[in-house]
């Protein structure tokens, strides 16, 4: 009765249940096996090698690990995702654990659990595309409020330029004219950023100095932090050594960050500090760092920074500039941290692996 009880649970269980011999000839095929693969029990005794079960040098590679310590072993496998081949040639994902067998101290047989992950994977990509819409609609609602700023300002602009034109004031014309210029630059600056944030191409990584980045970035903007009476302090680590990232990713994310540092102080006052740095932390990784000694973040403000679309510049910002750092920083497996209190500044440091 034990034995028909244990045999009768092995082959109505839920999930495959798969063992072999050493040989790789199969001996137990339950219900749900042959719901996953479309093999009959029959079959799968009598024609198929466990190696027809998987894609070519698949099977191979799960002994091989089952061998090894990494997932529960030696001598087990717990948990591990991989996707098996059916008789139809479709490939299943399955979550798979899987054990040896001894019988007086030598290997007679593996036995392999093979959870179906079909439904649980579209159960996921369902909710992913639920993410993504409800994402897409923020944007969207967040775009057209950028949008409608940016008219706002032409509209007043326009009526400057008409205004100077009737009544012959050069002056409302020349100050006409600049709102609207600065308004078109806004456009497509916007219009670069939605671009960059829906990028779906991959970085196009390359050995260089994060260094000579930093110096890039900071020359680039060295004319308006001098205009704006601000010092710019450089700690650069010189040991830092050169890393495989995407030089133009990184760029655009120091620029990001060095701009938003400059526009923490605001426009009619003069002094303050943007500190940039470098440090190789070992294992930790390498950091890149930009501090300022602006106005700082409440502890709200703080916890929102990250967000896709949140400013603090009011109808100046469009919140894309720190969306697209972040979505950089994690293509090249990295990470951000921001640190900021009110009246004593902001740091933001980016963390890439070596």
């Amino acid at each position: 009765k034990r034995h028909e009880l244990e045999h009768n649970l092995i082959q109505t269980s839920m999930d495959g249940i798969i063992a072999n011999d050493r040989q790789g000839k199969i001996i137990i095929f339950n219900e749900g096996a042959e719901r996953i693969y479309g093999y009959t029990r029959e079959e799968a005794l009598s024609k198929i090698h466990v190696t027809q079960l998987y894609p070519e040098g698949q099977a191979k590679q799960i002994k091989k690990m089952i061998y090894g310590d990494e997932y529960g072993g030696p001598g087990r496998l717990i948990n591990y995702s991989v996707e098996v081949l059916t008789q139809t040639g479709e490939l299943v994902p399955i979550l798979l654990s899987a054990t040896i067998i001894d019988e007086k101290g030598e290997e007679v047989a593996t036995v392999g659990h093979f959870k179906d992950m079909r439904e649980i994977k579209r159960l996921e990509d369902e909710l992913l595309t639920s993410e993504r819409m409800a994402t897409v609609g923020q944007t969207t609602a967040g775009i057209a409020h950028g949008v409608k700023n940016i008219l706002h300002g032409m509209k007043l602009g326009a009526f400057m330029i008409d205004t100077g034109f009737d009544k012959d004031k050069p002056e409302s014309l020349r100050k006409g004219w600049n709102l609207v210029r600065k308004n078109i630059n806004r456009v497509s600056k916007m219009t670069k950023e939605m671009l960059s944030l829906a990028s779906t191409a991959p970085p196009a990584f390359e050995v260089c100095s994060l260094n000579e980045i930093v110096e890039e970035v900071c020359e680039l903007l060295a004319e308006e932090i001098s205009r704006r009476g601000i010092s710019l302090v450089l700690e650069l680590d010189p040991s830092l050594p050169q890393v495989t990232v995407d030089p133009d990713g990184i760029h655009t994310c120091l620029l990001n960050l060095v701009t938003n540092a400059i526009e923490a102080f605001p426009e009619d006052t003069s002094g303050g500090q943007v500190t940039v740095s470098s440090r190789d932390e070992g294992e930790a990784g390498v950091h890149l760092q930009v501090r300022d000694s602006g106005e700082g973040m409440s502890e709200e403000l703080l916890e929102r920074v990250l967000e896709n679309l949140f400013t603090t510049k009011g109808a100046r910002g469009t919140g894309l500039g720190l969306a697209i750092t972040q979505k950089i920083v994690h293509e090249h497996g990295g990470t951000i941290q921001v640190e900021s209190e009110p009246k004593k500044g902001t740091c933001f440091t980016i963390i890439l692996p070596e």
